[in-house]
């Protein structure tokens, strides 16, 4: 038989349950906001830094090979600024999905500036790594968008470097991003 008392303790403990998971699902959504993109979904740039630190004490200690591939949108200011931040912002999560759906789970995909991502590729040579970049590269001209009249088929730029003994998360990414650079130049002295 239940007493006036006991019968309140339970509507405390069910209302108690109640805001803990409240609470849990509200700190979960927190979290995914802290570390993914709004826009993309990807890993944003501090939890990309995060897990580049990780894969470079992962290389140091179990001489995991490892890839770092950073990828810029060639020609994507004035494209946003023709088109507008919508379309833009459609050309980002497009390409986005196209990074994401040609790695593995286990790689790690992430949107570190506006027009510009970055992949940690794990168990991967530098010469796999480039077979990689040329399929990214290819899949980006083969999934062309449509707005209105206007098809478009973003090109990107890549670089990239191994993770390597000794060597810091900085200066893995200051060697892709001089690759990237250099890619950059050669696309522009093509299109000239």
């Amino acid at each position: 038989m239940s007493t006036p008392d006991s019968m309140d303790i339970r509507q405390e403990n069910a209302a108690l349950r109640r805001a803990l998971a409240d609470a849990r699902e509200q700190i979960a959504m927190l979290e995914k906001l802290a570390r993914e993109d709004g826009l993309t979904g990807l890993l944003n740039r501090r939890s990309f830094d995060l897990e580049l630190a990780r894969a470079v004490s992962l290389q140091a200690r179990y001489g995991t090979p490892a890839v770092l591939v950073l990828a810029d949108l060639d020609g994507f200011k004035p494209l946003n600024d023709r088109l507008g931040h919508p379309v833009g912002d459609a050309v980002l999560r497009h390409v986005a999905g196209l990074l994401q759906a040609s790695i593995r789970a286990s790689d790690i995909a992430a949107r570190v500036g506006g027009d510009e991502f970055a992949l940690i590729l794990w168990q991967i040579s530098p010469a796999l790594a480039a077979a990689k970049v040329s399929e990214l590269d290819a899949r980006l001209a083969a999934a062309p968008l449509i707005f209105g009249a206007e098809m478009l088929a973003p090109k990107a730029s890549f670089g990239f470097a191994a993770l390597e003994a000794g060597q810091s998360a900085e200066t893995t990414y200051s060697l892709a991003d001089a690759a990237l650079y250099a890619c950059k130049a050669e696309h522009r002295a093509v299109r000239r």
